[in-house]
């Protein structure tokens, strides 16, 4: 759901609620354990970095399914697993499989009677990463198919993509689509320039994580293959007063600045990385 039909479209993939007990009695993150609180989190992080006089329109993206309190995107996101867990891509043929992700993110902007004008900003929070990484492949082979290398700008949604967010990205098993690590994809998403603006926004949570340490190796590759191919990227680590518990997870949409300078490193403190 959502309040579509601003000047800028926001398109937000949450990641999985969390129960309140699972964090500190008087956390701040209590506040964001639900979904639509997730989400409202980052329209407000938006209409704080455009200014007061900015219309955004935000359309939350509801999971296709939820199994308890875990977060599914099955219409987006090719064989999830009980669990939501991304399964083999589907081929990069024609049709339908080409552009899954697209297809039905177009459609719950439609639902949501949001503007079909103006630069769309896709954001993906922890699982929901996941999607951001499907559609950056999808916009790929868009550009790949369009004349000039991707210079065509026609009605398609992913012509309207001006950015992608991951925020605090992360799944549970390596090599599923926590972030974008093909470097045919991110050579595709530079060809030609113009091409939309990627943004890392991370925590120690995910970024310095010693039980999933792929987490913050796969953001490095990330970042590492989109500015060597020459795409617009940028990535911000979020210091959380040295904090890398799940309440720091869950505020960082609120500390969350999107619109990253790009080619920017990591600068918060003396902390660098992803």
């Amino acid at each position: 759901g959502g309040g579509g039909g601003g000047e800028e479209e926001v398109l937000s993939f949450p990641g999985d609620g969390v129960p309140a007990p699972a964090l500190p009695e008087g956390s701040p993150a209590r506040a964001l354990c639900a979904v639509p609180a997730q989400c409202l989190a980052v329209l407000v992080a938006f209409e704080r970095a455009r200014g007061p006089s900015a219309r955004i329109g935000l359309t939350a993206v509801v999971p296709s399914r939820e199994e308890g309190l875990l977060a599914c995107f099955d219409h987006f996101l090719p064989s999830c697993s009980l669990s939501g867990e991304p399964g083999r891509e589907d081929p990069a043929g024609g049709g339908a499989a080409a552009l899954r992700a697209a297809g039905q993110s177009a459609a719950v902007l439609r639902g949501a009677s949001a503007s079909a004008r103006g630069p769309v900003h896709v954001v993906g929070f922890s699982k929901g990463g996941a999607v951001v990484t499907q559609l950056l492949r999808e916009c790929a082979r868009r550009r790949a198919s369009a004349p000039g290398g991707g210079a065509d700008r026609g009605g398609s949604l992913l012509d309207r993509v001006e950015s992608f967010s991951y925020v605090d990205s992360g799944l549970n098993t390596r090599g599923k689509g926590a972030y974008l690590t093909d470097p045919k994809v991110a050579a595709a998403l530079a060809a030609g320039g113009g091409g939309p603006r990627v943004e890392l926004h991370g925590t120690a949570r995910q970024w310095r994580c010693t039980r999933r340490p792929w987490l913050g190796e796969e953001a490095r590759e990330c970042f590492g293959l989109l500015r060597g191919a020459g795409a617009p990227v940028s990535a911000l680590f979020y210091e959380m007063g040295g904090r890398a518990d799940l309440a720091a997870h869950l505020e960082l949409l609120q500390d969350f600045r999107p619109g990253g300078r790009e080619g920017t490193e990591v600068q918060d403190g003396d902390r660098t990385g992803p």
